[in-house]
């Protein structure tokens, strides 16, 4: 080796390690949230989604300080103790909002419980990914031409939700969505290989111009991430409706408290939303999957310094600076994926976002695989500060006790704004 290319082994040993420090940095844990709920975070399947996947979403850049983020919380969480040990939320396999709801039983004198989890809360996360479009202005209570300063503008939404017979339904009916908690299925496969496309053409590079058995080294990010697909573990489903646990034919209020993102109020039987902020996505536990899967993050953290070593020890100078050009592009990517909030691309809660948003009537239906669907109408408005919309909730909580039980009082949420 000459002098010149010792020079330039040792820069490029230096830069990559500078790599190693920043993208470890940019790299969360939400990364392999994605990889251990794949039906979720895989599961809205077009052309923008598969080129921010192909783009945005490798993963064999420097993952170890991720890696330990995951592995100290599930630590935390007693997972490593043995079989069935401690409980999974708050971790990788089943994330918590760390939100608290209320239940307003309108029928009984309106009486409110006390505050309780919303835990992982699919609909609460899925509402947070709509935009605040069409933000009203209003109009000052003093002179009706001045327009006030908006400071906080938030949504007040109102979700009912109700089950929803999977044999009657009509064609041409509300559009509908999977849900996320059935097996691993093709459109799933394909759209974690897309996220390895860079990784497959560097390998294709590398066999092709330098026929070095070192491109595997770009194919193990892909491979990884199938095995861990293959073995994922099981979801809890939606439980069917049952009379003896229906809790009657009355619908209750639920109010979940998030002044950060907005208001949300979610109309349904207990039967039906309570599942939502219980076990609904809940990991099935299995001792071998769980070991599998945990294996697996760590391995993702053994890449980087892997392909590190490979390449000043092994690889010709050409391949290292190839090697160093694809960690730096792989960092950048999740400097991307990360500032544009890229954790819930291509997700059920995405798509169903999108699809309220595009409904006209803003109604969907989400059906699993055990032939439970259950139908969601979202009625949203906007308010100018935080104070309108609590005002906006009292008053819609009043008017529903004064209506009843029925589902009328939905379309109350878009005329109490304008009693502001």
């Amino acid at each position: 080796m000459t002098t010149n290319d010792s020079n330039t082994q040792s820069a490029i040993a230096a830069l990559s390690t500078i790599i190693g420090y920043l993208g470890s940095e940019v790299a969360t844990s939400a990364h392999f949230e994605r990889l251990l709920w794949p039906q979720r975070f895989h599961n809205d399947l077009n052309w923008q989604n598969l080129a921010k996947e192909a783009f945005l979403m490798p993963m064999g850049g420097p993952l170890h300080r991720a890696v330990f983020v995951v592995v100290d919380k599930l630590i935390e969480h007693g997972v490593f103790k043995g079989k069935e040990c401690e409980n999974m939320l708050g971790t990788a396999f089943y994330g918590d909002t760390r939100l608290t709801y209320t239940i307003h039983d309108l029928g009984v004198g309106g009486r409110a419980s006390e505050r309780r989890a919303v835990r992982n809360g699919f609909w609460v996360r899925a509402i947070d990914q709509m935009s605040l479009t069409s933000m009203p202005t209003g109009t000052s209570p003093e002179d009706g031409n001045i327009t006030p300063t908006v400071r906080a503008g938030k949504a007040v939404s109102l979700l009912t939700l109700e089950y929803e017979d999977e044999r009657q339904r009509e064609a041409g009916g509300p559009p509908v969505v999977r849900d996320d908690t059935g097996p691993v299925n093709c459109s799933t496969f394909l759209q974690l290989g897309i996220s390895e496309a860079t990784g497959i053409a560097m390998a294709i590079v590398v066999r092709v111009v330098f026929k070095n058995p070192f491109f595997i080294l770009w194919l193990l990010p892909l491979w990884l991430k199938i095995v861990m697909a293959a073995w994922t573990v099981p979801r809890e489903p939606l439980a069917r409706p049952s009379v003896a646990n229906t809790g009657g034919d009355r619908n209750l209020v639920f109010e979940v408290h998030d002044l950060k993102h907005g208001f949300l109020l979610i109309d349904g039987n207990p039967s039906l939303v309570l599942q939502f902020f219980r076990y609904y996505g809940h990991p099935v536990r299995c001792r071998v999957r769980e070991g599998m899967q945990m294996w697996i993050v760590v391995a993702f953290g053994l890449l980087f310094p892997a392909g590190l070593l490979c390449s000043i020890m092994w690889m010709p100078i050409g391949m290292q600076y190839l090697w160093l050009g694809y960690q730096l592009y792989a960092t950048f990517a999740m400097y991307i994926y990360r500032c544009l909030g890229g954790s819930q691309w291509a997700s059920t809660e995405e798509r169903v976002a999108k699809t309220f948003a595009d409904s006209k009537d803003g109604v969907l239906v989400l059906s699993c695989d055990n032939e439970v669907a259950v139908k969601a109408k979202l009625s949203r408005t906007y308010v100018n500060n935080i104070a309108e919309g609590c005002e906006v909730v009292r008053n819609l909580l009043v008017n529903r006790q004064r209506g009843g039980t029925g589902t009328g009082w939905v379309g109350m949420v878009s005329e109490e704004v304008t009693k502001l």
